[in-house]
């Protein structure tokens, strides 16, 4: 438990340090771009 509490915590310090970078803010904008739609597509 304490190794997954360190992991999780170790993850959420390098994207809060990560996401005002330029190259993680474009990343994020295509990552939401590219979810924004249905999964399953428009009929």
């Amino acid at each position: 438990l304490k190794l997954l509490m360190v992991a999780i915590f170790l993850t959420w310090v390098v994207f809060v340090f990560l996401l005002p970078t330029d190259f993680m803010g474009k990343l994020l904008a295509k990552w939401i771009s590219m979810t924004n739609t249905t999964v399953y597509g428009s009929s």
